[in-house]
């Protein structure tokens, strides 16, 4: 087995991870950018489009089988930026 993350607290602290406690699983891959319009063809739907964050980008998809994904492109300098919007 690799890596992973496990999260662990009080109801009211995991309340606010919501969002990643809905997600099955996590990929690392070289490019995000690839993955929402390639992911759709094959059938899933983007939950999450495409965004930017401190560490990277990502999206997350619900695959025909119903398994959400996230794909998350980590970026540790800001040279690899593809220009993405951070949010607010």
């Amino acid at each position: 087995m690799g890596s992973f993350l496990l999260v662990e607290g009080a109801e009211e602290v995991l309340a606010v991870l919501a969002p990643f406690r809905t997600t099955d699983g996590t990929l690392l891959v070289d490019s995000a950018d690839a993955y929402p319009a390639r992911l759709e063809a094959e059938g899933a739907e983007v939950v999450e489009p495409l965004h930017r964050v401190p560490t990277g980008s990502g999206s997350t998809a619900r695959h025909p089988d119903g398994t959400v994904i996230e794909y998350a492109e980590h970026r540790p300098t800001p040279e690899k930026d593809q220009g993405l919007q951070m949010p607010p």
